[in-house]
């Protein structure tokens, strides 16, 4: 086994609820599929914040922040996922209560900026209209 994964890569495991696999190493470039929590993939190198990874037979991109290199190890009973939202709240510092815990802010108007979503052609658009490089 050992044998296999010094062959093929290393493992990564997915810690977010759901993760883009792009076609590219870039947030706007097309997704190719979504995984899932605790999938797991086999990663052939890591650049820029990027794992290079295989996904049914095909070579995809998955983001750093949403993966974790070693295998996740679950109780029942103790089980915790993580979203996007709060792995990113993380990467900056803060918690959902650091939020909550400034005056004015409730955890409605948090679910209600959860709920905005943003479609790939959306991005492009917004890309192309800011003239990003």
């Amino acid at each position: 086994m050992l044998l296999i994964y010094l062959l093929l890569g290393f493992k990564v495991v997915v810690q977010v609820e759901r993760a883009p696999l792009k076609a590219t190493p870039d947030f706007f470039s097309e997704t190719i599929s979504v995984v899932r929590y605790g999938n797991t993939l086999i990663a052939e190198k890591k650049q820029d914040g990027w794992f290079m990874v295989r996904y049914k037979g095909d070579t995809a991109f998955i983001h750093s922040s949403c993966v974790h290199k070693k295998a996740l190890h679950l109780k029942l009973g103790n089980v915790h996922t993580s979203n996007s939202n709060s792995i990113a709240l993380a990467a900056k510092g803060f918690t959902e209560q650091d939020i909550l815990s400034v005056k004015g802010i409730n955890r409605q108007d948090l679910k209600y900026l959860d709920s905005f979503k943003i479609s790939e052609n959306q991005l492009r658009k917004f890309k192309q209209e800011g003239a990003f490089e």
